[in-house]
């Protein structure tokens, strides 16, 4: 029985590794695409506010169009921040519980049920061992850190100002 055990901890300690590997690469991609997309926005807004308001002479439908699109060039670049930010710290709390876990049993050998699989449905269903899945949801809470709130803010309060700076700079068809 020992000898099975010891096996099923190899090869469990295996698949943690490359598990490790892969989420911490997947964790700094997001990190990467998360801070990339949000400079692209704040870029691309400023120079939106920075040069001459060619939308000011436009027709009100025209103008309205315009409005649209802003509103959803706003949301979706806010929506796709805060999916990033989430699927970032799930990727961060499956590599610290595979972390935990792998240190763990590197010192003490799991029982049977700490090798038995089972579903992370956080992770697409994928199979972990008991004891991975239960450290992954102590450190899996859901929630956006302070940083990550603060970065939604600021876009939410950057798109806000610029909103407000295309209506305001406005002045119809025909107006002078």
């Amino acid at each position: 029985m020992d000898r099975t055990v010891t096996e099923r901890t190899q090869s469990a300690l295996s698949v943690l590794l490359t598990q490790i590997q892969t989420h911490e690469r997947y964790h700094t991609q997001k990190e990467n695409m998360t801070w990339l997309i949000t400079l692209a926005y704040l870029g691309a807004t400023g120079i939106l506010v920075g040069r001459e308001p060619f939308w000011k002479m436009w027709s009100i439908p025209a103008f309205s169009l315009w409005l649209i699109l802003l509103f959803v060039t706003a949301s979706a670049a806010v929506l796709f921040l805060h999916y990033q930010f989430r699927d970032r710290h799930r990727a961060s709390a499956f590599f610290l519980a595979a972390t935990d876990v792998a240190t763990h049993w590197a010192v003490q050998t799991p029982t049977e049920q700490q090798l038995t699989s089972i579903e992370l449905r956080e992770l697409d269903n994928m199979l972990v061992p008991t004891e991975v899945e239960q450290r992954f949801h102590t450190l899996f809470h859901g929630k956006s850190s302070v940083p990550q709130r603060m970065t939604l803010l600021l876009l939410a309060l950057w798109s806000l100002a610029a909103a407000a700076y295309v209506v305001g700079t406005y002045t119809g068809c025909g107006a002078p």
